[in-house]
Parts: structure tokens; sequence; C-alpha cells
């Protein structure tokens, strides 16, 4: 599941603050496990690129190098 928050952050930036500062802690908590989709090497970049537009993507897509 994701949650687009950029219109609260824009109307309510304290909340936006707080929200970015739970974000953080969950994450150095380790207690967020975003769904990765694709892997790709970074010279593969481009091919990430287009596995986004093509909507082959469901989660995240990684650039490792």
């Amino acid at each position: 599941m994701g949650v687009r928050l950029g219109g609260v952050t824009e109307q309510q930036p304290e909340i936006g603050r707080a929200n970015m500062r739970t974000l953080v802690e969950l994450a150095g908590q380790g207690k967020l496990r975003p769904r990765l989709s694709h892997r790709f090497p970074l010279e593969g970049a481009s091919d990430a690129i287009q596995a986004v537009i093509d909507r082959k993507v469901i989660g995240k897509a990684v650039l490792v190098g």
C-alpha cells in the first residue's frame, strides 16, 4: 500500500514534518518493508526507467551497483 502525502505536506507543513520524522524513525527501527518488484544493475538504469514507464513495476525498482 502506498500513500501520497504531498498535498498534506504543502497545505500543513507541520503535519508533513511530523509524518517524515515518524517515517524516518520507523525506517531506522527496520519496521518498514517496501515491496521490491525489480532489481537492476546500476548500468541498467534506463531499463529500470522503461520498466516503470511500461507499468511492469509493482512496488519499488532498485538500482544496485
